[in-house]
């Protein structure tokens, strides 16, 4: 009788065939290889770095359609912010105004520039500044206008300071908000700016000699001091100045913002060579942008060449054949290479997420790649040639290895089909990224290895590390399964009454470019100004309708500054009203300014107004503390313009711009009494002149009537629609900050959007998103396992191991101080596929070698190896990585592959030895002797 011989099952026939098609055609499988890296290399250089956080949200979000809406229709809203520090506010101010010629002088980067925004336009002021005030304000503006000389109009000056500040039984009116602090802050620059100069031009013994001309000019800047303030935007302390520039072009356009930001960056570097002290910096939506384009560049080739290098180093002394450990890095960046020419042809975009796909495969695919040369090796060394080396290693460790790949993959893949184009996208680059290296191990590196396997020589001289501990440590999880099984419930339970604690990032803090100029300088302005220098917007289509908004807003406590076109254009109805007033005060106006004269009671009366004006500043000071707390703006400028006293105790040092005219004034009235009088009648005449002008409107202003450099960024560019500006102050620059001012200008106006409203957008999108795939992802592994494994005893124990491991990440990432944000809560679904990867292989070689301590000889070493490459591939983004968002990125998955190690080794042999006698093996004696004691 003829014997009968079973048919070999499929995955035998399909892993034999493959081994004989990598042997027989390995010259072949390299020459295309080859062919396919060139192509990918080719197709990789259309790649191109997104950074603009609404890009990846869905399209069809309010807070983005609100964005495109208005980016759509103004000409300015993109912008690069300047700041600007010197050694004083002269060189700072010459250091502002040399780069902004520079810009202007070159015709590339002028071209390119729709307005550099500085100063205000003066002589647009001077015409139009009654009917830019509320029609409630102008009264006591004109009433600055009954006496035009200094005496009179500081005691004008101080009278309304009084009356709408400090005479108010609450001592909080006018202050209630950061707006209303800002405010105070322009007029005590406006008052400092004056002090000032009065001082400079009294003590100046050029003064009586000056010409009629020189002597209008002093007067003139001292009157536009007091009416209009500084042509500069100053922080409290006078040490940085900012200043705005509005370009033609958007962050999309990569290659034009690259080559604007060098030729910007030579322009500092030209001034700050030319001015010692000088300092200059930028931030701002379009910097921002081009730092994370460099950061994200470096993270992609950087991190992982350190983490390269490392995984190397391990190799060399964990794998005794070092060809084998070149072939392995070989045939991974084959795949990764595979996987950028995939995404250079398909989506053709990397973001701060996807950027990272490349440590993240180098992680992933040296596990698929260990696999294979570990088991290879050791039957390479036990006689058996190649083919057969080859397919025994496939039906061995080639199943666990597909399995773990393709659940691994199908997580990633399930991300495909979020809404959110960031996840999605994330998703496929990854998921192919993990099939690419997957077939490059499991072809290219067989043939590497059929082609190259010669000759076992000088093996034996090199040290390597040995990895018995690992089946010792499950062998003694095995044996002491319940105490085992008893700390890891404690640890859930105790690290899980901690998951409570972690706390989500809806900001930009930790998402951006770590420490890169714009960073950097991003924070210098909120500790300078107390403002942060993102921007939110909103577009509406009346005048009557931004100033109802914009008045709203400007009671918000967490609104700094408010700009829209109702700051300079009011509602109709409100300039007639204030027409009405300007034409019954022209007609009755008459000034005598030319017959005033300083006697000696008039100058001891200035004397006493320039002290009442540091008075009421004082006192200012004192009310902002009362209504907006300590630090706040008006306090910081007070304390910078006056030496601060408090009680008995004397403060810091001001500047002490008031004692100082005061002082010099008392120190020879003879001198500069008649200096103080030529200088007052140059004053007086420049008020009159300025008077003049503004009470000479006839009719209401129009939009044409604004200059351009001011309208660009607050008029559409059909004139239909008019947009405010938000400025937040700088305690919305935290976490929760983001949220709560999303939500409140959500409650003011749902069509305000900007920085905070994308990121809060962003943050929800992405813990939504990854929430609902995880599910999905969990489902497919448990289907996935179970067609694997058919066993439910088998997936049980991985899907728990795996839940337990999960528990205990989530209960450390509060201790070490680790937050969940937009761009780490990304790799959630990745950690689940590595720690059911490490599981399956484990579980897998248990199930075939029938002995735990066998079973993690052979699977050990490689499980190890993979999650140490995975750690150091990630651990190298956290460490060397420039962007915060990918650095946070590589801390979670490092702690959350060190967990599915732990519960390999651990959790699993006490789980898979449940209701087993467990059998020591030689190499479990020792320890089992030694815990055997402890534990008796």
């Amino acid at each position: 009788m003829k014997a009968h011989h079973e048919r070999p099952g499929f995955e035998t026939r399909l892993f034999q065939g493959l081994a004989r098609f990598v042997v027989r055609r390995k010259i072949w499988i390299l020459i295309a290889a080859a062919v396919i890296v060139l192509a990918s290399m080719a197709l990789s250089g259309r790649i191109r770095f997104v950074t603009e956080v609404k890009d990846l949200l869905p399209q069809n979000n309010e807070v983005v359609k609100n964005f495109n809406f208005i980016y759509d229709r103004f000409s300015d809203t993109s912008s690069i912010i300047v700041t600007v520090e010197g050694p004083s506010r002269e060189v700072t101010i010459s250091a502002a105004e040399r780069v902004a010629d520079a810009i202007r002088a070159d015709k590339s980067m002028s071209a390119l520039v729709n307005a550099i925004q500085m100063s205000p336009d003066k002589e647009f002021l001077r015409k139009w500044m009654l009917l830019t005030q509320d029609s409630g304000d102008i009264e006591t503006t004109l009433s600055l206008f009954d006496g035009l000389n200094l005496l009179p109009f500081l005691r004008s000056l101080n009278d309304n300071f009084e009356t709408t500040y400090i005479d108010d039984p609450e001592q909080e009116a006018g202050l209630d908000s950061p707006s209303d602090a800002y405010a105070m802050l322009g007029y005590m620059d406006q008052i400092e700016e004056f002090a000032m100069a009065l001082r400079a031009y009294l003590a100046d013994d050029a003064l009586p000699q000056m010409t009629e001309p020189e002597l209008q000019d002093r007067g003139a800047r001292l009157a536009d001091f007091l009416l209009f303030g500084s042509d500069y935007m100053f922080s409290p302390d006078n040490e940085m100045l900012l200043f705005t520039i509005y370009t033609k072009f958007g962050v999309e356009e990569t290659k034009t913002l690259s080559g604007f930001m060098t030729s910007l960056k030579q322009k500092f570097s030209e001034t700050e060579t030319a001015l010692p002290g000088v300092e200059i910096g930028y931030t701002g939506a379009l910097a921002e942008a081009y730092d994370e384009a460099g950061a994200l560049g470096f993270d992609l080739l950087v991190p992982s060449g350190v983490a390269m290098v490392l995984i190397l180093l391990l190799f060399l002394f964990s794998i005794r054949r070092i060809r084998y450990v070149i072939f392995t890095l070989v045939s991974l960046v084959v795949g990764i290479v595979v996987d950028m020419g995939f995404v250079g042809a398909t989506i053709g975009e990397l973001n701060m997420v996807t950027s990272t796909f490349g440590v993240l495969l180098i992680g992933l695919g040296v596990d698929f790649g260990l696999h294979i040369i570990s088991s290879f090796g050791d039957l390479r060394e036990k006689g058996a040639d190649v083919q057969e080396a080859l397919s025994r290693t496939f039906l061995s460790s080639g199943k666990a290895v597909a399995y773990g790949a393709l659940t691994t993959a199908v997580a990633f893949y399930t991300l495909a089909f979020s809404s959110s184009k960031a996840i999605s996208q994330f998703g496929i680059v990854a998921g192919t990224g993990i099939l690419t290296v997957l077939v490059s191990m499991f072809i290219l590196l067989p043939a590497l290895l059929s082609l190259f396997c010669g000759i076992r020589r000088s093996a034996k001289g090199r040290r390597i590390l040995g990895y018995a501990f690992l089946a010792r440590t499950g062998v003694w999880s095995a044996r002491f399964r319940i105490p085992v099984l008893i700390v890891f419930a404690a640890l859930s339970v105790l690290l899980g009454l901690n998951i409570g604690q972690n706390q989500v990032e809806f900001g930009s803090e930790n998402i951006g470019a770590k420490n890169s100029p714009s960073a950097v300088y991003r924070t210098k302005i909120l500790e300078k100004f107390d403002m942060s220098p993102d921007t939110s917007m909103v577009a509406l289509s009346s005048i009557q309708e931004v100033s109802d908004v914009a008045g709203r807003l400007k009671d918000e406590r967490d609104v700094a500054v408010v700009t829209s076109i109702a700051d300079f254009l009011r509602p109709e109805p409100e300039q007639q009203v204030s027409l009405a007033r300007i034409r019954g005060y022209r007609d009755s106006w008459s000034p005598s300014w030319r017959q005033f004269s300083y006697d000696e009671q008039s100058y001891q009366e200035l004397l006493y107004e320039l002290q009442r004006l540091e008075w009421n500043m004082i006192e200012i000071g004192d009310i902002s503390v009362t209504a907006l707390g300590e630090g706040n703006v008006v306090q910081r400028k007070r304390d910078r313009m006056i030496r601060e006293v408090l009680g008995a105790e004397v403060g810091a040092a001001g500047s002490e711009v008031f004692q100082n005219v005061i002082s010099l004034l008392e120190s020879n009235p003879g001198q500069f009494g008649p200096r103080l009088a030529r200088i007052d009648r140059a004053f007086a005449g420049q008020m009159e002149q300025t008077a003049r002008n503004a009470l000479g409107v006839d009719r209401p202003m129009q939009v044409e009537d604004i200059p351009y450099s001011l309208r660009a960024s607050l008029v559409s560019d059909d004139g239909k629609l008019f947009m405010i500006t938000i400025n937040p102050t700088a305690s919305v620059d935290s976490s929760e900050g983001y949220l709560t001012f999303a939500t409140r200008m959500h409650m003011i106006s749902p069509a305000i959007t900007g920085t905070s409203q994308i990121f809060a957008a962003f943050t929800s999108e992405i813990i939504r998103e990854i929430a609902r795939s995880s599910v999905y992802v969990g489902i497919a592994i448990i289907l996935i396992v179970l067609v694997g494994f058919r066993s439910l005893k088998y997936t049980a124990m991985a899907i728990g191991a795996l839940g337990i491991a999960g528990v205990i990440m989530f209960g450390i990432f509060p201790l070490v101080g680790i937050k969940i944000n937009a761009i780490n809560a990304m790799v959630f679904p990745l950690i689940i596929g590595l720690g059911i990867d490490y599981f399956i292989h484990v579980i897998t070689s248990y199930r075939q070698n029938g002995d735990l301590g066998e079973a993690l000889l052979h699977s050990g070493k490689p499980v190890l190896l993979s999650g140490l490459t995975t750690m150091l591939g990630f651990g190298s983004l956290a460490l060397a990585g420039s962007h915060a968002g990918a650095q946070s990125l590589g801390s979670v998955l490092f702690i959350g592959t060190a967990c599915a190690l732990l519960a390999s080794f651990t959790l699993l042999p006490a789980l898979l030895s449940v209701g087993k006698r467990v059998k020591r093996t030689p190499l479990g004696t020792l320890v089992g002797r030694v815990v055997d004691c402890i534990w008796k």
